[in-house]
């Protein structure tokens, strides 16, 4: 994962800077470009899970329930944590479809719909309880077949990521990730 082999530095055992390791760092985990492997994949997955389960408790249980916070408000944080992660995880997805060889803009087609009507539902609480409403208790069937298909695309992308194994060698969007974190 480093952008510097061992072979472009001085010494072999010289040290990153901070400056360096946080670089790696943050493209590791924002940016959509390149290739990204399975094992990489599937740790940034646990982690979006980890702080989402951490920051519904916290935000849910904690400031909700104990400090009373209003319900409008914790749905602007859940906006923030929710673009956060959810840019995370968009770029996951886009390098691990570089590393099977397919176009990026694959996964910002099956996550647009639920993302943005997550985000305008953040933005606009008051309008939580009329989706609500139109959705599950008027009993319209097209939502529902709307989520059955969406969650089965996502599902079957994911499931997809995770099994398949990515393009040996160097392809369009750049080397393989396996061989750059051998050398």
């Amino acid at each position: 994962m480093p952008s510097r082999s061992t072979k472009e530095r001085e010494h072999p055992k010289q040290a990153f800077t901070k400056k360096e390791v946080l670089k790696e760092i943050l493209d590791f985990l924002f940016a959509p470009w390149g290739r990204m492997d399975r094992g990489s994949y599937v740790a940034i997955f646990k982690m979006i899970i980890a702080i989402a389960v951490v920051s519904g408790i916290v935000v849910n249980f904690f400031l909700i329930g104990m400090l009373s916070l209003k319900p409008s408000l914790a749905l602007k944080i859940h906006f923030v944590l929710g673009g956060f992660t959810g840019w995370i995880h968009l770029a996951a997805m886009i390098r691990r479809n570089h590393d099977l060889g397919w176009p990026g803009f694959l996964p910002i087609v099956v996550w647009a719909p639920p993302y943005l009507s997550f985000f305008m539902l953040c933005l606009h609480p008051e309008s939580l309880y009329e989706f609500i409403r139109y959705a599950f208790v008027d009993g319209y069937a097209d939502f529902a077949v709307y989520l059955a298909i969406q969650s089965l695309l996502i599902s079957g992308m994911h499931l997809v990521h995770v099994t398949k194994e990515g393009d040996v060698g160097e392809n369009r969007y750049g080397p393989d990730p396996r061989q750059e974190s051998i050398d």
